[in-house]
């Protein structure tokens, strides 16, 4: 992170010739932050929050201009020595400044803003961006539905009438939702750091936010002086590919423990009995009792096998003892399901629309082998489509949001860029093994695999953040990677 000194939009003699230029876009507001800050960072002078316009349509001349909230974490050191980060959660649709601002202004700070600049950007469509497509009337639709036993089809179709109502408000308020997508996204990156004066960033992209840093790397790899991914996903087939990953994890681990002499007793014909058991309660439903976070009281939660298979589906993001998980259900003990209810909640700080978007913008539905109709774990993909954040829901709610897919926006990455991948050797949804083919393509990368981690090595421990630090001080080694070892083994399974 080599440049420069920190600019803000406000010093018009040094960018008075780009905002003319470009009418109203690049325009930097400054305004309350939103997140609460500490009062330490408040009074340091470190810290700047505001909105910088930027035009819905980069190659459209006279797109109206849309507003991204930005934070500016300054480096606490007198001189700038390496490159500013820029980071990039998942989803698509959780908020960056939700996800970052707290963390940077806590102990990760310390460590990361000694010698350089951090800028967090809310994605266009993300809560704090303006406008936003978050969708809080659904969220208190899933919730309030918790209560109530009904098929996929009619839990779909309540969703859909309010979901077609958030639509109306949302074109009402002028919204293109075409303009949400990848590509617009990667472009509203590089122009706010342009104008911020920044000619070179680093990024840091977790789980759906690698695949924001992997559309830089199309349209806008001149920007990049590294990459940092965490959980890598796979932009051609995107999310289409996500029920069949997920169910090739879920054979995995049936045919493990077939094989093995001690599995097999301990959890005997473990895939047809949890199979039957989702087909069970989708016929007679269980009631169990929970805490759910944020709730006053206990509240009851009809248990169908819909909402199981959701449930687990969220584990398994975590979750690396799924047999003991799916054995205990299967057996009608909900332990594990009422200890950790929060699986049933909204995702917190999420904007569904964002999803949904960049998801209908960017690739055309799944096929009926992707949804794996007509096997033994179409029971398993029904229950996926209940979820809002699933690819079969979204591509039931086309017609609702009335989104089209756009085709022949997937260009050649550039393979110049300095790159670190880490992924976990568990997961589900984003696969080890494209990590590794798509390092194996770069020029100047390194990639490593956590066997004993589900989803993200980044939230597992200050391995993985300390070797993303030492990268991006110098991304032309490899990171010491000895801390790896401790995650290099599978984990054994629990046994009931």
């Amino acid at each position: 992170m080599k440049t420069t000194i920190f600019i803000i939009i406000f010093a018009i003699s040094s960018l008075s010739i780009s905002c003319f230029a470009q009418g109203e876009y690049g325009q930097f507001t400054e305004a309350e932050c939103p997140i609460k800050i500490s009062e330490e960072l408040a009074s340091s002078g470190n810290f700047t929050f505001g909105y910088m316009t930027v035009p819905e349509f980069h190659k459209k001349p006279g797109s109206k201009a849309i507003e991204l909230a930005v934070a500016i974490f300054k480096c606490r050191a007198e001189e700038v020595k390496y490159d500013p980060l820029i980071l990039n959660s998942g989803g698509p649709g959780m908020s960056n400044l939700e996800d970052f601002i707290p963390t940077f202004d806590g102990p990760i700070g310390n460590l990361f803003l000694f010698d350089r600049d951090v800028v967090i950007i809310e994605l266009r469509g993300l809560k704090h961006s303006k406008p936003n497509l978050h969708t809080p009337e659904l969220d208190e639709l899933q919730v309030e539905l918790l209560g109530k036993h009904l098929s996929s089809d009619e839990l779909i179709n309540a969703y859909k009438e309010t979901i077609a109502s958030i639509h109306k408000k949302f074109t009402d308020q002028g919204i293109n939702l075409s303009a949400y997508n990848y590509w617009e996204t990667a472009s509203d990156i590089a122009f706010v750091m342009e104008q911020l004066g920044y000619e070179k960033f680093a990024a840091f992209g977790n789980s759906a936010g690698t695949i924001v840093a992997e559309y830089l790397l199309m349209d806008h790899a001149d920007n990049l002086a590294a990459l940092s991914l965490n959980a890598v996903v796979n932009v051609p087939p995107g999310f289409n590919k996500m029920c069949v990953t997920s169910v090739n994890k879920l054979e995995s681990i049936f045919m493990e423990l077939e094989q093995n002499e001690t599995y097999a007793h301990a959890y005997p014909d473990l895939k047809n009995r949890f199979l039957a058991t989702l087909k069970a309660l989708n016929e007679s439903p269980d009631t169990i009792t929970v805490l759910l976070p944020g709730e006053d009281g206990p509240t009851d939660v009809v248990l169908n096998g819909n909402r199981v298979t959701g449930w687990l589906f969220s584990q398994m993001y975590w979750n690396t003892q799924l047999p003991l998980t799916m054995h205990l259900i299967a057996n009608r003990d909900y332990s594990q399901i009422i200890q950790n209810s929060g699986g049933f909640l909204p995702l917190q700080n999420f904007s569904n629309g964002s999803f949904w978007s960049m998801l209908l913008n960017g690739w055309p539905d799944p096929s009926e082998e992707e949804l794996l109709a007509g096997t033994e774990y179409e029971i398993f993909v029904e229950g996926m489509s209940t979820l809002v954040f699933s690819q079969p829901f979204v591509m039931k709610m086309r017609d609702t949001w009335q989104v089209d897919y756009q085709p022949k926006h997937i260009k050649p990455m550039a393979t110049n860029v300095p790159t670190l991948m880490m992924n976990g050797g568990e997961d589900h949804v984003c696969l080890p093994g494209y990590a590794l083919k798509l390092s194996d393509s770069f020029e100047n990368s390194y990639c490593y695999i956590f066997e004993g981690i589900a989803h993200s090595p980044i939230d597992a421990g200050e391995c993985a953040i300390m070797m993303m630090k030492q990268f991006l001080d110098n991304p032309h080694a490899a990171p010491d990677a000895s801390c790896v070892e401790e995650y290099k083994k599978k984990q054994e399974y629990i046994l009931p």
